[in-house]
């Protein structure tokens, strides 16, 4: 393995792995900052800290073995990816078990695993295999139904995951989605006529809420009030003075970002995470990297973040497969909706949906998610570049 990691090494995306590691970097100082109040008040010193670290070990292994595996292999493995993730969603929703109102989480004792972390990797090589297999197949009333398929998949995806309930999670399957229907090779009336079967589909969905409430005698299902509830996410320092407890977490991560101003308060010097900020170490992550490093450290951090986005794209741009291109779309997509998502309701422009940031938040299985991720996007660019500089294909 050694061996091939260097070979293939000498073709990897050099800006794309420096980008990585600065933001694994600045992440895991952060979360020794962030956790270092809960941590104490536990009497476990820095215990967080060291099991990111651990963390990110494990996450660094496993990102040089994706490094090996020409993304041509993923066929095989998304499929039993796909079918081991549905049905650890539905074991997830037969059980009683849950972590802040959402059953997403599977103790294993050491570690809390999330399936539907691992199942947005799935989900990326499937949907590039799938749409790699149907190049140069000329479709017509008779068999476009096949197009189809992955839409069925991730509306199963989908569905599991929000009525966990995850809004957040199951949005990313949803821009994975429709980014792979941007980049699939496929002509337009192709794309179209799936569009047209979503668009329906949504619609009786809708129609169907709408006589369930009916049914309720016009009182809306606990799980919908939660949902709606979400989109009343402004003035939250004047919704938490006048309710107590609604929209506390955010105005709490808007002073943690006014209290940064340029320069930042230091390192180890935030304010908010004396236990004004719940989730610091996770969801609130950036206000943290605000209030520390100022606007000039959280501007660093979306300097980095944009050079994933732009290589990403261009990758997903230039490669002549398809099934590289939806994979290198799916996984910026993953990354951009993640970052983007999080810091926007952290800052109480969007609803905040509680995802966390790529390589910044503390956490096992989206970290461990989003080196495997960077991997995939590596294994696209490795592809590419050997081709370009060599003339030689994996």
């Amino acid at each position: 393995m050694i061996d091939s990691i260097k070979e293939r090494f000498h073709y990897i995306d050099k800006t794309l792995l420096v980008a990585m590691l600065v933001l694994v970097f600045i992440g895991t100082i952060e979360i020794q900052s962030a956790g270092s109040v809960l941590d104490v008040y536990g009497g476990k010193i820095n215990y967080m800290f060291f099991k990111q670290l651990a963390i990110v070990g494990i996450g660094m292994i496993l990102f040089l073995s994706v490094l090996v595996v020409p993304y041509r292999h993923y066929t095989w493995i998304s499929a039993i990816g796909v079918v081991v993730t549905l049905t650890l969603l539905v074991y997830l929703m037969m059980g009683t078990t849950s972590f802040n109102s959402s059953k997403s989480w599977i103790d294993l004792g050491f570690f809390d695993f999330q399936p539907s972390e691992l199942g947005k990797l799935f989900f990326i090589m499937y949907l590039g295999a799938f749409y790699n297999s149907v190049q140069g197949v000329k479709f017509n009333e008779s068999n476009y139904r096949k197009l189809l398929q992955p839409f069925f998949v991730f509306a199963a995806m989908f569905a599991l995951i929000a009525m966990q309930p995850d809004p957040g999670t199951a949005l990313v399957y949803l821009v994975i989605f429709f980014g792979s229907l941007a980049t699939n090779g496929l002509k337009f009336k192709d794309n179209w006529n799936v569009l047209k079967v979503i668009i329906f589909a949504f619609a009786v969905i809708v129609i169907l809420l709408f006589f369930v409430n009916l049914i309720n005698n016009g009182s809306v299902l606990e799980y919908f009030a939660r949902m709606i509830s979400r989109f009343d996410y402004r003035n939250p320092c004047t919704q938490f003075v006048e309710t107590g407890t609604k929209g506390y977490q955010v105005c709490n991560s808007m002073i943690a970002v006014n209290n940064g101003g340029v320069l930042g308060l230091g390192y180890n010097s935030s304010l908010q995470k004396h236990f004004y900020l719940p989730y610091a170490h996770t969801d609130s992550i950036i206000a943290i990297v605000s209030e520390e490093f100022g606007f000039i450290g959280f501007t660093g951090v979306l300097v980095t973040f944009s050079v994933i986005f732009y290589k990403g794209l261009m990758y997903a741009m230039k490669v002549p497969d398809a099934f590289g291109s939806v994979i290198a779309t799916g996984v910026t997509a993953l990354f951009a909706t993640h970052f983007f998502v999080n810091v926007l309701g952290n800052v109480g422009l969007i609803p905040l949906v509680g995802i966390p940031i790529p390589f910044l938040s503390y956490g096992g299985s989206f970290f461990i998610t989003a080196c495997i991720a960077m991997g995939m996007l590596q294994a696209v660019a490795i592809r590419y570049n050997k081709a370009k500089l060599t003339g030689k294909i994996d």
